[in-house]
């Protein structure tokens, strides 16, 4: 089952979905946020990950790349 993708976090990465299309997966959670990041194409993958913390018990999302985004990817990874 897919899981669905917040309207907030859709509208935050609008930017990059107006681009490269809808290429959000759901990754896990960090500190009780569930993680977000966005595919970009194979052929476009290069950098940081652009990853949207998404905190549903108050509609707070904070984006994060730079190698923060790797720290939270391997710790997200880890526990599941």
């Amino acid at each position: 089952m897919e899981r669905i993708i917040p309207s907030v976090i859709i509208t935050a990465a609008q930017e990059l979905i107006a681009m490269y299309g809808n290429n959000l997966k759901y990754m896990g959670q960090y500190n009780k946020m569930d993680v977000y990041k966005f595919q970009f194409p194979d052929n476009t993958e290069t950098g940081f990950p652009v990853l949207y913390l998404y905190d549903n018990s108050n509609d707070e999302i904070l984006e994060i790349s730079g190698f923060e985004s790797f720290r939270i990817l391997n710790e997200v990874k880890s526990t599941n």
